[in-house]
């Protein structure tokens, strides 16, 4: 019955959708049911050209996707782990251990686990002519249960497709204020607190309260996620 009620919960959550930090919020709550700790939505060209490739959504460390590299998480879009839409839940398939190595290579594996993505499962979505991938993710093995996740599945194909929709034509409001997203902006170019109090004639902890006040309202576990947050849906 909790989980009925979780799942109305979040239809009703996705169609009030109307900024990246109530897709964010949305986003850790699915991934809270279905006993993950990590979520990455991925947009996925027609080509699978690595070039176009877009995360749309992702608790991911900014460094993680940077490292590992979006061509690697686009291997399972192809793997028979990644369940169609539609896929019952014992069509999903948890890859770890072997079968990473298999699909990744011995370092690309390592690199996964080392980063706390030691069981994956991948699904495919899709809004309209978009195609995308969800990528579930935990530190440990068997944690992930599989029993909701086809209707996860389709409750993302929705997610998906606000987030793809406003970042292709603006349409999510920007929650940031004009100062806030200066720090932002200066910090992603790898300036330090001190250096952005200079250039915007404030004190360090005007700046390091703007980042704060930025970082609460992308919903970002830190200033990194921040940042990565505003860079993909356009507001920095």
């Amino acid at each position: 019955m909790k989980t009925t009620e979780a799942i109305r919960d979040l239809f009703a959550a996705i169609s009030a959708i109307v900024s990246p930090g109530d897709a964010a919020r949305v986003m850790r709550s699915m991934t809270a049911l279905v006993g993950a700790e990590h979520y990455l939505l991925l947009d996925i060209p027609p080509t699978h050209a690595p070039e176009h490739m877009r995360v749309i959504a992702s608790n991911w460390p900014h460094d993680t996707v940077e490292i590992i590299g979006l061509e690697t998480v686009a291997r399972l879009a192809g793997a028979t782990g990644a369940a169609q839409l539609g896929a019952t839940s014992s069509q999903f398939v948890r890859l770890a251990g072997a079968s990473q190595r298999v699909l990744f290579g011995p370092e690309r594996a390592r690199l996964l686990d080392e980063f706390g993505h030691r069981e994956l499962v991948a699904a495919r979505i899709h809004a309209g002519l978009g195609r995308g991938l969800l990528v579930f993710s935990s530190p440990a093995e068997d944690r992930i249960g599989l029993d909701q996740l086809p209707r996860i599945q389709l409750l993302c194909c929705h997610v998906w497709s606000k987030l793809s929709r406003g970042a292709a034509s603006a349409q999510f409001e920007d929650p940031l204020s004009e100062r806030e997203r200066e720090c932002l902006s200066w910090v992603s170019e790898g300036k330090t607190t001190e250096e952005v109090a200079v250039i915007l004639d404030v004190s360090a902890n005007t700046v390091n309260r703007y980042i704060l006040h930025a970082t609460q309202k992308l919903s970002a576990a830190n200033r990194s996620m921040a940042i990565a947050l505003a860079i993909r849906n356009g507001i920095i």
